[in-house]
């Protein structure tokens, strides 16, 4: 993690454009601004408070030249701060320690935020050079803090007596993430260990990096060429003809070139009736990520045995030990044991659901051949055609079917905010209110279309953690990012149901950053443990697919009917068509991340030691040869994506939404008892106690 990412977590995205407009009415500037400094750098839009609704951050009026100095004045007022904290020796209390700890890069805090999501969402070389500057600073001052003995000694005061302390929930967990957090940067280590860690931690960084720009390096520049047009029977004339603009572009005139990234990937392995060219495709894809330029396959091993040194020198067993200390699993051992109990359930299943499509097939089938015929199963049996559905699902209709659902379930509007500025003109902002209280929730950001510079992938980020304190009730800033086509002009963009499903899960992160009750940001929000991180959203999720949600938003894009009811139960029933089989890889996947994460990973010398021990960690749940494959080297999530010794987490809180889900839907899916409890317990408590507790508190027992 680069530094300033790790600030931002800890001083969560910290409130410079904070407090209530009443509160800055009298402000101009976001910190106290020396004598002497030039009227440019007063006139810099990142140090004056935003004026806009809701102090939303002015990207209109903010140019690449305003970044440095403004960091440059912002870290001075954060070093002061510093300074003072370090100097007071009077007796540790939690408001003169762990609060001021909570808040000391306030001034900022939300300045390095906006730099990140910028990095992120619209990569500018500008960017990327002063986060390169700043970064060896950010680091210095990290350790300023973390590796001080004396600060370290008030808090460690403080934790050691904290049942005389009298804290609430809050507080408590305040105490214990700030804690934690100065264990985890190495407080408890010698100076000697402390430099190590810093080394490897660096190190770490860099081999992630490196991750990730391979995978980017192997979707744009490994190619499948094609000679034959009879080879592509079952693609469409746009995508046939996408790849000879390719092969013309690479020099190859009268061929067709294919890349290996998503797209044209799942072109040809869901829809090619020439098997032959499945087979090369999903060969060529994995061999490009074990064998070649841009092989991962040293990188993971590199990444384990980093991983597993520095949790030997936090006092970890390994780094799944250490990862799953903080996690609702707790241990090793339950994590592992909940994979096997699933795979127990979902193998028979599984099994099932290959001898059916085989039997449909008439052989036996590879691992190229499971989509292309899941689809033409599914077609046949249900009678389903996916061009004429794709006319109920268009992304504005689907996005606008998350919003009413959460105003019906919580008593919330939704109100689009042309008047507020974002990094692109595509990106939508909206505003959320209590419709009973008239109170102002926070702001979310849409950025739905992939472009240049903006980072791969569906997620959503934080711009602003909330704060929700009597004195400073700041309210969240959270952002919902998608990677669609640009659609042409008077057209729009339309999605198959897995999009359909994923606009709805993002939403559900969206909701559970933006209800956030806690005082302390960095316990608020989405800033929860990784195993309960995806619940919230995997619950939104299922209701994407719900009959009775999916009849008050699937409308045709131009005649406004909803959906044909057995129409929508067709399309439904075809999605069941091999989950099962889907369930069974993740476990896999998630099995071979803790392992990878353990002790045994730490021993790996080479490939041929790394696809054995993704051999044996798939052994219970794999359906398929790999084919000398290794499928650490192109997952993301569990090598630079955050997900290390975690990815088990999806299925634990797909385990947790289904209980939820069945609750809810026997009371009534709009039931808003139910979901005032669920916005209660869940939505609004981030991290400010225990989720097992929290989840007691919805009724099902936790996995």
């Amino acid at each position: 993690m680069k530094a300033y990412a790790l600030l931002i977590l800890l001083c969560t995205a910290a409130q410079f454009w904070s407090g209530s407009a009443l509160a800055w009415s009298g402000c101009k500037y976001i910190v106290d601004l020396p004598a002497g400094v030039p009227q440019e750098v007063r006139d810099n839009a990142l140090l004056q408070v935003s004026r806009l609704f809701d102090h939303a951050i002015p990207y209109h009026q903010i140019t690449p030249a305003d970044y440095e100095p403004a960091l440059e004045i912002v870290l001075k007022a954060v070093q002061a701060r510093m300074q003072l904290f370090k100097a007071d020796r009077s007796t540790p209390t939690f408001e003169n320690t762990i609060e001021a700890l909570e808040f000391i890069w306030e001034p900022a805090g939300e300045l390095l935020s906006f730099m990140h999501h910028l990095e992120l969402l619209k990569e500018t070389e500008e960017i990327t050079e002063v986060l390169k500057k700043i970064d060896p600073i950010l680091q210095a001052m990290e350790r300023s803090i973390f590796l001080d003995a004396n600060v370290f000694e008030r808090v460690r005061v403080l934790y050691q007596d904290q049942a005389k302390l009298h804290l609430n929930d809050e507080k408590r967990a305040l105490l214990q993430t700030i804690y934690q957090t100065f264990v985890e940067e190495g407080a408890l280590l010698s100076e000697v260990d402390q430099e190590l860690l810093s080394s490897l931690r660096n190190t770490l960084s860099k081999l992630e990096e490196r991750y990730e720009k391979n995978i980017e390096s192997i979707a744009s520049k490994t190619v499948l060429e094609v000679r034959k047009l009879d080879e592509m029977r079952g693609l469409s004339e746009a995508v046939i003809q996408r790849a000879a603009d390719l092969a013309e572009t690479l020099g190859k005139s009268g061929k067709w070139s294919f890349l290996v990234e998503d797209e044209d990937y799942a072109q040809i392995i869901y829809l090619c009736e020439n098997r032959a060219l499945r087979e090369r495709m999903w060969k060529a894809k994995r061999r490009a990520y074990t064998k070649g330029r841009y092989s991962n396959t040293k990188i993971v091993i590199q990444v384990a045995q980093l991983r597993h040194q520095i949790a030997g020198l936090l006092g970890h067993k390994s780094h799944t030990d250490r990862i799953l200390a903080g996690r609702m699993a707790k241990t090793p051992e339950t994590a592992m044991k909940f994979l096997n109990e699933r795979a127990d359930q979902v193998r028979p299943k599984a099994e099932e659901e290959l001898r059916t499509l085989e039997k449909y097939a008439g052989f036996k089938l590879e691992p190229w051949d499971i989509s292309f015929y899941e689809t033409r199963l599914s077609t046949e049996r249900f009678r389903v055609d996916d061009t004429l559905l794709l006319n109920y699902f268009s992304f504005d209709t689907v996005l606008k079917g998350a919003f009413q659902t959460a105003e019906r379930l919580y008593g919330i509007r939704i109100s689009a905010r042309s008047d507020l500025p974002a990094w692109d003109d595509s990106v939508q902002t909206y505003a959320v209110t209590d419709i009973k209280t008239g109170e102002h929730i926070g702001l979310f950001y849409v950025d739905p279309y992939a472009r240049e510079g903006k980072t791969r992938g569906t997620f959503m980020t934080t711009l602003r953690d909330g704060s929700f304190r009597a004195k400073s009730n700041r309210r969240p800033h959270v952002i919902q990012v998608h990677q669609f086509p640009v659609p042409k002009e008077g057209q729009l963009v339309f999605l198959p149901l897995e999009q359909v499903k994923g606009v709805f899960h993002e939403f559900g992160h969206i909701l559970h950053g933006i209800f956030s009750k806690v005082s302390y940001p960095s316990i608020g929000g989405v800033n929860v443990p990784w195993d309960f991180i995806e619940f919230p959203s995997q619950m939104f999720e299922l209701l994407a697919t719900d009959p009775e949600v999916m009849q008050t938003y699937a409308k045709h894009h131009k005649t406004g009917k909803v959906i044909p009811y057995d129409r929508m139960m067709r399309m439904l029933k075809s999605q069941d068509g091999i989950q099962a089989m889907h369930k069974l890889h993740s476990l896999e996947l998630a099995m071979i991340d803790l392992k990878l994460h353990s002790e045994e990973g730490a021993n790996l010398r080479n490939a041929a030691d790394l696809r054995d021990l993704e051999h044996r960690a798939g052994a219970h749940f794999r359906q398929f040869e790999t084919y000398g494959s290794i499928q650490s080297t192109d997952l993301s999530h569990i090598i630079a994506g955050g997900y290390d010794a975690g990815y088990y987490g999806y299925a634990w809180d797909m385990e947790l939404a289904d209980r939820f889900y069945r609750y809810f839907k026997e009371q009534g899916v709009f039931n808003q008892k139910v979901a005032a409890l669920f916005r209660k317990e869940v939505l609004e408590k981030g991290a400010s106690e225990d989720p097992n507790e929290l989840y007691r508190r919805l009724g099902p027992d936790s996995p």
